[in-house]
């Protein structure tokens, strides 16, 4: 099986991290160890053993990650050139636009310009659009953690703004010329089809997640460790975590709570720390890379986030293969993968008496946490480990499209 994956996101590595970034890395990645023929096209790779199959690099001098609006349009001529060259001499089984797509906001050209494609043609995976504008983080710059909005920020936004309908209609045609869209959930699935997309060309896989990386670790000392981790913006709302914690009251076992991410809203956090008086139980960790996060998320006992809204959460993921109990809200993302009462618990925005209350008791009970880890464990190697459950299902897809 030949597969022209195009295109594999701006960055192809396992560093570089970010929910897109990681799915495409590995979709493509894992794929392609199956078929060596196989074609990636990605904008810039670090990989340091040279895979059996080939990358095709088209920005091979970017040093950083570029998601900037004039990147975006550069990469998108650039990946469209090659498949325009690479097709006229070479016949593939199927093509795989990847990432980055977002609904409504991208488009493909060599697909709109062909009349018929010239193999079976797949976009995804698709995810809803966050219900939040991240107006405190530059998207276009993941690693600015100190939140300064650039130029590009503003023309993002203003683009998307004054060229909304078109981008749409070209959008939607893209769409409409594939064979196949895979979509992350169900949510995401009835956007498109309300948005005109046929059922039939819709499949949903989830996104995975590596369970021989992400593991449980006996964690059984005296101090219980509460972890949460993203970028440290307005829409994840760690101020309120915060303060939950410094709601803790009559608990058996000392409590810290670990907050790995930066950004924006870092400042402003370590002054509420400092007047809860909670110095001694909060950590900054800071930044941590893709690659060296599963080591902390080793060290604690319970997952917690309380954003705002999740198109996905792969934090919910990490946090289920590592045997994190999960204490959440119905953000989007997390009803797809926690399961209350079973591997944590989901409550309605700013629920803070259900909140404070399972967090304490999860908090007391080694039995019910011990018990709420081994399903949370169970459910990330049978639903979402990425070579058991997730790419078998990409290769049901494309040999069913083939065929």
């Amino acid at each position: 099986m030949k597969i022209l994956y195009c295109p594999v996101h701006y960055w192809f590595d396992e560093i570089q991290g970010g929910s897109e970034l990681a799915w495409s890395y590995n979709i493509a990645h894992r794929i392609a160890l199956l078929n060596d023929t196989s074609i990636i096209v990605t904008g810039k790779t670090n990989l340091k053993d040279t895979p059996r199959y080939v990358i095709q690099e088209i920005q091979s001098s970017k040093t950083t990650l570029d998601m900037s609006p004039t990147n975006a349009v550069k990469f998108m001529f650039a990946y469209t050139v090659f498949m325009r060259r690479f097709l006229k001499n070479a016949k593939v089984d199927l093509i795989h636009h990847v990432l980055p797509f977002g609904i409504d906001r991208t488009f493909n050209i060599y697909s709109i310009m062909k009349r018929e494609m010239p193999a079976p043609y797949v976009i995804g995976p698709l995810q809803s659009p966050l219900t939040v504008v991240d107006y405190d983080m530059d998207s276009s710059n993941l690693r600015d953690y100190g939140g300064v909005k650039s130029t590009s920020f503003a023309i993002k936004i203003n683009f998307l703004s004054i060229f909304k309908k078109p981008l749409r209609y070209l959008s939607r045609l893209t769409l409409l010329k594939s064979d196949q869209i895979v979509t992350i959930d169900i949510k995401t699935r009835n956007l498109l089809i309300e948005a005109g997309i046929p059922s039939n060309k819709i499949t949903i896989i989830p996104p995975g997640i590596d369970t021989n990386r992400f593991i449980p670790h006996d964690n059984s000392n005296e101090e219980i460790i509460i972890i949460t981790t993203g970028n440290l913006i307005k829409r994840k709302a760690v101020e309120k975590l915060i303060w939950l914690v410094s709601q803790l009251v009559n608990i058996n076992k000392p409590v810290k709570l670990m907050i790995v991410g930066d950004g924006p809203e870092r400042n402003n956090l370590v002054k509420l720390v400092n007047q809860l008086g909670l110095c001694e139980k909060v950590i900054f960790v800071g930044h941590v890379s893709n690659d060296k996060i599963h080591e902390y998320y080793s060290k604690a006992h319970i997952f917690m986030s309380l954003s705002i809204s999740e198109s996905w959460g792969q934090m919910y993921l990490e946090a289920l293969s590592s045997g994190l109990p999960i204490i959440t809200v119905d953000n989007g993302g997390s009803a797809s993968i926690v399961d209350h009462g079973i591997n944590g618990y989901i409550f309605s925005q700013d629920d803070y008496q259900n909140l404070l209350h399972f967090l304490t008791l999860l908090v007391n009970n080694d039995e019910l946490r011990n018990k709420m880890s081994i399903e949370a464990r169970k459910k990330a190697i049978e639903k979402f480990d990425w070579d058991k459950s997730i790419i078998p299902q990409y290769l049901v897809l494309y040999n069913k499209l083939i065929k």
